[in-house]
């Protein structure tokens, strides 16, 4: 994720991280931490909600930069 994120900046483009602390968030989005984009894990073969819900969070997040840069 550095790699693409160093990457973006090189070519000029915007990179649209959480802004959710890890293991912060009372709805468990972001629970693996990763501040520069979605991380997810399956848990017992199966995508946890919560990783669902972090990334609509990210979707939403995106589209509000966009909108304003665009």
């Amino acid at each position: 994720m550095t790699y693409f994120t160093i990457l973006a900046a090189q070519h000029g483009m915007l990179w649209c991280g959480l802004d959710i602390p890890g293991g912060g968030d009372p709805s468990g989005r972001n629970r693996l931490g990763s501040q520069l984009g979605l991380a997810t894990h399956l848990v017992d073969g199966a995508l946890p909600q919560s990783d669902l819900c972090t990334a609509e969070y990210l979707g939403q997040r995106l589209a509000k930069l966009a909108k304003r840069n665009g």
